[in-house]
């Protein structure tokens, strides 16, 4: 299993007991795919760091989940988008599969309230990269979640580190850009036809 860490240039102040979290896939279904990379957004120690895993073969999912769970179990709240129906379902049903037990988990999914903001806009969907350009948060990557199997397929193939990496790299804009994201939708306000960004 292959670990990294990264420490943004620039990061928002985080919550010392609270976390970021995403997951990357082989899929959808937790009963036939299953779970290749975790990205952790916290401050441990003050300093905020991403913490990531990626299962450098199948049979390394195991070492993953058990780490993704020392991980959660360390904090007081997990926050995810759309973590309610994917991320931390996929990640129990994948710790049941390996017999490790997923802990209790305090989770605020930021996706309910992009839903609010995106009530009467023009948005083509609730994806995170779509809600991130709709409220100028910035991101800079253009591979999308859904060009991550095909991305690991080819890693499983071929082992070059560049696949690996963009497979990470993915995970990482999608964790970091999430305290961005909650700060853009906590200034956001209610107006009498959906809401709008006080800048």
């Amino acid at each position: 299993m292959h670990r990294t860490a990264h420490w943004p240039a620039t990061a928002p102040p985080l919550d010392p007991v609270s976390g970021y979290l995403d997951i990357e896939t082989t899929g959808l279904d937790a009963r036939r795919h299953g779970v290749i990379a975790v990205g952790l957004f916290h401050a441990p120690n003050a300093t905020p760091v991403v913490d990531q895993v990626f299962a450098e073969e199948p049979g390394e999912e195991r070492a993953l989940v058990a780490w993704t769970v020392e991980m959660v179990s360390s904090l007081e709240r997990v926050v995810t988008y759309n973590g309610t129906r994917f991320d931390l379902p996929f990640l129990s049903a994948r710790a049941a599969r390996w017999r490790i037990t997923w802990p209790p988990v305090v989770h605020e999914d930021l996706l309910m309230d992009a839903r609010r903001w995106l009530r009467g806009r023009a948005c083509s969907d609730g994806r995170l990269q779509t809600v991130l350009a709709h409220l100028n948060v910035p991101r800079h990557d253009g591979t999308t979640g859904a060009a991550v199997p095909i991305l690991y397929r080819r890693w499983l193939r071929e082992g070059e580190a560049t696949v690996r990496d963009a497979v990470l790299n993915h995970n990482r804009e999608d964790v970091v850009a999430l305290p961005a994201l909650a700060v853009a939708l906590r200034r956001a306000r209610p107006t009498t036809d959906g809401w709008t960004v006080v800048r």
